[in-house]
């Protein structure tokens, strides 16, 4: 659904500078009470609704300016500016129809031409940090979830799904596990929830964290498959075929970097690729309207038993079976006691597995975390924190010495033209092994991790520095992550971050450290996983996250 931008043909200039006047009380106030009082005050006030919709919402921007921006010697009126900053630079920037530098210079062209206190707040957007303390989960309590897609409360939105509490968090004293449970194999994918409208001929497709894919529900395959799926489970329960369902599972490819990678590709999405790259694993559903009413009492043996059906099997399996070509059925053991679920969860860790995922059989299918239906255990040596700071490498990942560069740069010179990035100096050869071998002569410093041939038929040399460490908060304790990058040239992690070292700050990342040894591990025992794109900003502090 595209949003319904016709109140900026009636905005007034007072209901735009009442706007910009609570941005800066939001600015300057504190305490969380206070801005949630500030905001349900002004909830109607549609430019508001713009700024937190654009800054903390999934539509990304991809521009970072660079320096300052003065003022030109023309500005356009504040209504004018808002227009355009909406209708024409967002979406122009959101669909990448500029280049790096002609976005630098379009975007910034616009800001100059805006008044100074109007620019502070657009920049800030355009950054996705209006930088007032308001965050998603203040702005769901004064609009609710649905604001996010720009619907009505009682209109279909998505508001989350379920989410595993820890196994071991979920008991007290009083409350002990109540045996037998369900057991799934953790898988390390990303969530996928399908939202199923046969009678409109349509599927909504999301991760946890919000994102829509589109490209994915483009897939007329795909969506075919779908329909059968929820025509099958309809069928089971006596009602209509075309009955709304929503399906959950998780997008499932060789690895999690792997999986990230065609989930979250847009511009270059291949659906041949996805197809055959990725499997979609089912372990629930419910139908649409239980979904919006945040419970579906049928049970989860039954549920899981009605999914099963559909694959046509007859009983239970531990293994995947599938539904379709693309879609597939995730099984489950039943467990009686402590010990076989150890003991499961130890051949599920054995066979490369995230942990286990732990159900209660008679539970209803509920779509938040407060409960003890659907649990969780994983090897605990494994943690998210927030990335506070992007600190610079230091000997081998530092900058190379001046001696060093000045030599490689006039060896460079005299065998051909040099281009500079900024971080590597590339020289385009028919011989780059030959070239190779004569750099390294005059270099003190000619590791992988300096002079590579990662680009064909290129000599390339790193002279910058390149990432160090993560300062990653965690449990309001604060230490750094620098271990586990990839550093090989053409593989680079330490150098892809580095380069996107702003926008990285704030984002979740999952780290490991030394097993039983969490308080060694905040001073040094700590390597990267992945970074949390998928997370949004209320899960952004959620340790073991799914």
């Amino acid at each position: 659904m595209s949003r319904d931008l016709s109140y900026l043909e009636t905005l007034t200039d007072d209901e735009f500078k009442q706007a910009i006047v609570v941005l800066e009380k939001l600015e300057s106030i504190s305490g969380s009470k206070k801005k949630v009082e500030l905001l349900a005050e002004h909830k109607d006030n549609e430019v508001l609704r713009e700024f937190f919709y654009r800054s903390l919402g999934t539509e990304k921007y991809y521009i970072r300016l660079k320096g300052e921006v003065a003022s030109a010697d023309q500005r356009v009126g504040l209504l004018h500016s808002f227009r355009v900053l909406i209708t024409k630079v967002l979406p122009a920037l959101a669909e990448r129809r500029y280049g790096s530098n002609e976005a630098q210079e379009k975007v910034t062209d616009f800001l100059s031409r805006c008044n100074p206190r109007v620019r502070k707040w657009y920049h800030r957007l355009l950054l996705h940090d209006l930088k007032i303390g308001v965050a998603r989960t203040t702005i769901n309590k004064v609009y609710g979830t649905h604001f996010w897609e720009g619907v009505a409360e009682d209109e279909f939105h998505f508001h989350g799904c379920c989410l595993a509490r820890k196994f071991e968090d979920a008991f007290t004293k009083k409350i002990k596990p109540n045996f037998p449970y369900a057991v799934e194999y953790k898988l390390d994918g990303e969530r996928a929830l399908f939202f199923i409208f046969p009678d409109q001929d349509e599927i909504r497709i999301y991760t946890r964290g919000l994102l829509r894919k589109k490209e994915i529900e483009g897939i007329e395959d795909l969506k075919q498959e779908c329909f059968e799926i929820a025509e099958k489970l309809n069928g089971y329960r006596g009602k209509a075929k075309g009955d709304p369902l929503f399906l959950d599972g998780e997008f499932l490819s060789e690895n999690w970097n792997d999986t990230s990678s065609q989930v979250g590709s847009t511009v270059n999405f291949n659906e041949e690729e996805f197809l055959a790259d990725v499997k979609i694993l089912l372990f629930d559903w419910a139908p649409v309207d239980a979904y919006m009413e945040r419970e579906f009492s049928m049970s989860w043996k039954d549920r899981k038993m009605l999914l099963m059906r559909a694959t046509g099997a007859k009983r239970p399996y531990r293994k995947v079976r599938p539904i379709t070509d693309h879609i597939f059925v995730l099984g489950h053991k039943r467990v009686n006691s402590m010990e076989e679920l150890q003991a499961f969860h130890n051949l599920a860790c054995d066979e490369g597995f995230e942990g286990t995922m732990i159900k209660d059989p008679a539970a209803p299918h509920r779509f938040d975390r407060k409960h003890r239906f659907v649990l969780k255990m994983k090897p605990e040596d494994s943690a998210t924190g927030i990335i506070k700071e992007v600190l610079p490498g230091e000997d081998s990942n530092g900058p190379a010495s001046p001696g060093d560069l000045k030599k490689v740069r006039n060896a460079m010179s005299e065998l051909g033209v040099i281009e500079d990035d900024g971080y590597y100096l590339h020289l385009a050869t028919e011989e780059p092994e030959e070239i190779l071998k004569e750099l390294q002569e005059v270099i003190n410093d000619w590791s992988e991790r300096r002079l590579s041939t990662h680009i064909e038929d290129t000599v390339s040399y790193r002279y910058s520095e390149r990432l160090g460490a993560f300062v990653v908060e965690y449990e309001d304790t604060e230490f750094n992550v620098g271990g586990g990058f990839t550093f090989a040239a053409g593989n680079d992690q330490r150098m892809e971050f580095w380069q996107q070292r702003e926008e990285l700050v704030g984002v979740p990342v999952d780290f490991k450290f030394q097993k039983d040894k969490i308080n060694v591990a905040k001073a040094r025992f700590n390597n990267f996983v992945r970074l949390r794109f998928d997370l949004t900003e209320n899960q952004r502090n959620t340790d073991n996250v799914d």
